[in-house]
């Protein structure tokens, strides 16, 4: 678990940001992000409870956007869990049931699988019981 938070805490200190669209029923935003998780549960990866309200069969995504104005949080977030400390992510998701996406990313994680990505727009959609993912232009 250690190895894990010390190579996550060295990418969110020098991951390039890269800018970020997302559209969902509430709103829209464009900002350069070094990190953009689409939960349904409230952690990932070594124990990183991203969404603590989340809620499985709520009917909705927590959208955890963490722009390059909020790098040093996450690093925070990480040191605090390295240190054994009771910490809190203060970073509020955006719930929405669907969603659009576009980034200047290479590549994205479905369930730890590792997808090319070549800037076409990504939907997402939570289903009754199901996760639909349609990218665009293929």
């Amino acid at each position: 678990m250690r190895i894990a938070l010390e190579q996550l805490r060295k990418l969110a200190l020098t991951f390039p940001a890269k800018v970020l669209k997302l559209v969902t029923a509430t709103g829209s935003i464009e900002k350069e992000c070094i990190m953009v998780e689409v939960m349904n549960i409230s952690s990932m990866g070594p124990r990183l409870v991203l969404a603590v309200d989340a809620d499985p069969g709520d009917g909705q995504f927590d959208i955890i956007v963490v722009t390059a104005d909020q790098r040093q949080e996450l690093v925070a977030y990480i040191d605090g869990l390295l240190k054994k400390k009771t910490v809190s992510f203060n970073i509020k998701p955006i719930r929405a049931n669907r969603l659009a996406m576009e980034w200047q990313g290479t590549e994205f994680h479905i369930d730890d699988e590792c997808k090319s990505y070549t800037g076409q727009r990504l939907k997402i959609s939570l289903l009754d019981s199901l996760i639909e993912i349609i990218v665009e232009g293929n």
